[in-house]
Order: structure tokens, then C-alpha cells, then sequence
């Protein structure tokens, strides 16, 4: 936190929270109870008074949809590059053409944009967007490469990749995001 803004990362939180501030004259004051609105971006007003500390959710700010952020666009380059490492990994290992990278990048680029800016608005589960991100690339791959790789191929390759930047993606968050944004 800094002196006008504040970040949390995390997936999922739970329906209420309550907001802890350790000043550095050591002393603390604890919020209100607050729900935690259900979407994966949300505002709130934090109010400092001398003996108490208020917070009341908002609206999340205009014009701070995912692609004007710069921490999109980073987390977007991140998940670009460890999926293509995971594809370039699976071809090697399944001997299949290196061309199919094309499609794995035109697969990650459409459907991170379709999940991070239409059905984010519908769709709040993390869960069922990344699952979507799985079945959509795999569709692209197969149809992009209809003689190099088989609907099954295809499924395994958007398994290994999402599969790894997920798990790499949620160790870089959660370790280096503080760093990054």
C-alpha cells in the first residue's frame, strides 16, 4: 500500500472482508465488515480518521477495463509466453510441426481477450473461465492445423498449456505481483 492507493491480489475471496492497516508510528486500526462485491475487479473507499477506519465498496473507476491496464497487458505477455514454452515443450516431446505455434498464439491471444472483456461481465467463476480458455484453444489449434493435429492432440497440448500457466501463473502472482504492479 502506499499513501493513496492499495492492491490485493487473489482468485477468489471470500464474501466479507475486513481491512487491517499497521501504520508506521505501530499503531492499527481494523474496518468495518464489508462485502466483498462477487467480480474479479472491484473499488472501495477507504476512509482514515483518527480513532477509526472505514471502507465502503464503489464502482470500479471508468475506463479501467482490462485492456487499458497496464497490469493486463503484462499478465497477458506472461501467459503468451509460458503457454507458447509449455507448447514449444509438447511438440518437441510429440514430435509434431513447430507451425503449430501460430495457432497457439492466435488461440491464447482470442480467447484471454474473449473471457478478460466479454464474459467476465457473466461469467464471475475463474474456474469457468480458464476452462473455456482450454476448450477454445484447443478448438483453434485443431482448426488452424487440421492435418498436424487431431482433436486429441490438440486437447493435450491446451491442457499442458494452460495447465502450466495456471500453476506458474498463480506462483508469479502471488509471489511477484507485489514487484510487478
Amino acid at each position: 500500500c502506499g499513501s493513496g492507493a492499495c492492491i490485493s491480489v487473489a482468485y477468489e475471496y471470500d464474501n466479507f472482508q475486513k481491512l487491517i492497516i499497521a501504520f508506521t508510528d505501530g499503531t492499527k486500526r481494523e474496518s468495518n465488515i464489508f462485502p466483498a462485491p462477487d467480480s474479479l475487479r472491484s473499488r472501495f473507499n477507504v476512509y482514515v480518521n483518527e480513532n477509526s477506519l472505514t471502507v465502503e465498496p464503489t464502482e470500479v473507476i471508468p475506463g479501467t477495463a482490462s485492456w487499458t491496464r497496464t497490469d493486463a497487458w503484462v499478465s497477458l505477455l506472461i501467459i503468451l509466453t509460458l503457454e507458447m514454452l509449455a507448447a514449444l515443450a509438447y511438440l518437441i516431446y510429440a514430435q509434431k510441426p513447430f507451425t503449430v505455434l501460430y495457432s497457439v498464439a492466435v488461440g491464447n491471444i482470442l480467447s484471454t481477450a474473449a473471457a478478460w472483456v466479454i464474459f467476465v461481465q457473466f461469467v464471475k467463476e475463474t474456474a469457468l473461465l480458464w476452462l473455456f480458455c482450454l476448450l477454445a484453444e484447443a478448438l483453434i489449434i485443431r482448426l488452424m492445423n487440421p492435418r498436424k493435429m487431431p482433436m486429441k492432440d490438440a486437447l493435450t497440448l491446451s491442457v499442458t498449456m494452460n495447465v502450466t500457466s495456471y500453476s506458474l501463473g498463480m506462483i508469479i502472482s502471488f509471489w511477484l505481483a507485489p514487484l510487478i504492479f
